[in-house]
């Protein structure tokens, strides 16, 4: 089998860079170290557009294609930060605030994937209702520790207005998410 007859793991975001990235990571860092859920740190702060999906190496240059394509109909945009929620016992991210054109993006990057780059979702599955957010700890994150950090962080203040100008293509390199691409939105 050749280099390019491996599959790996990829997927679409929206990756917080600067300082509000690095502000994250340190949100990250604490939960790693104040309750002992680490996996969140294997991944840069982002919102997920396309969960993971497998692909073979030889079709990036067709993801990075179609990606750019995408991003050069997509003007830049603010998105705001606010908050902390959860999902169920085991996740606690940061609120991300939906409006028009980042609902419009992630409905974008399912067509495309579905049209133009063959990604499915897996059949009979239904996809889940896009609900926005930045994880800050989850899968590691034992029942007693999040119960602890809920009671931290459920009226902790959290909030950042940013502008997003780039979509990031991540893959994985069989220890954590980095990205591969970033596509510069509004033309190249």
């Amino acid at each position: 089998m050749s280099n390019t007859d491996i599959r790996s793991l990829y997927f679409i975001a929206i990756v917080f860079d600067g300082d509000l990235g690095k502000g994250i990571t340190e949100l990250k860092q604490h939960f790693a170290d104040k309750y002992g859920s680490i996996a969140a740190l294997k991944s840069p702060p982002h919102v997920t557009l396309l969960m993971p999906f497998k692909k073979s190496v030889k079709h990036e240059d067709a993801l990075h294609q179609a990606l750019q394509n995408m991003a050069n109909g997509i003007s830049p945009f603010e998105l705001k930060l606010s908050g902390f929620g959860h999902f169920g016992q085991r996740v606690i991210f940061i609120n991300v605030e939906s409006n028009e054109t980042f609902i419009n993006l992630h409905s974008d990057v399912h067509s495309v994937a579905r049209s133009e780059l063959k990604i499915f979702d897996k059949a009979g599955k239904v996809p889940r209702p896009f609900h926005p957010h930045c994880t800050v700890a989850f899968r590691d994150l034992s029942r007693s520790n999040f119960d602890k950090a809920w009671s931290e962080f459920s009226d902790r203040s959290f909030e950042a207005l940013t502008e997003i100008s780039f979509l990031s293509l991540l893959k994985h390199n069989g220890k954590m998410w980095q990205v591969l691409n970033n596509f510069k939105m509004g033309g190249k």
